[in-house]
């Protein structure tokens, strides 16, 4: 099995850039992933202290803990929901949309993070248009686990049409 090529360490924050090399799935060599996580501001200086603690058990509260997308898409499929969404990405919690209850929806962990990555400029990915998310599937409750794994078999599906199209 050939091995995958390794990159350059693209952290830019000190006075010259990294040279180590790292593993093309990396961010970051492990000195500067440290440096990353502290470079990141916590999760009360983002605006999602006590008071959104409480805000989001109350938005929870309002939709029965159930995901408002999958209802919407499917009204019988009641999937339960864990993640509280901003319909409207805000700045933070400046943003006077961050704390409007009328901005806030229940989703379950799949359509939250699907949203995340496709919409709001999550996990590394550019900030686009709202799109629709992907239909609900009856009687199933989606974690983390499920997303990664649709996702890795969409990715193997396209690797394989690749090769099929090249041969």
């Amino acid at each position: 099995m050939p091995y995958a090529v390794r990159k350059p360490c693209p952290w830019k924050h000190g006075p010259r850039p990294c040279s180590r090399l790292i593993d093309s799935h990396e961010k970051y060599c492990a000195e500067h992933r440290k440096a990353d996580d502290k470079l990141r501001p916590n999760s009360t200086d983002r605006g999602y202290g006590h008071k959104w603690r409480k805000l989001r058990l109350r938005i929870l509260d309002r939709d029965g803990s159930i995901c408002q997308h999958c209802v919407k898409e499917t009204p019988s499929i009641y999937t339960p929901a864990s993640h509280v969404d901003h319909r409207i990405p805000t700045q933070g919690p400046d943003d006077p949309n961050h704390w409007d209850e009328s901005n806030l929806q229940s989703l379950c962990a799949k359509h939250h993070m699907e949203k995340t990555a496709t919409q709001d400029g999550g996990f590394g990915n550019p900030k686009q248009a709202p799109q629709p998310l992907s239909k609900p599937v009856a009687n199933r409750i989606y974690t983390s686990a499920d997303f990664l794994r649709e996702r890795a078999e969409m990715n193997r599906k396209a690797k394989a049409e690749e090769e099929t199209e090249a041969k």
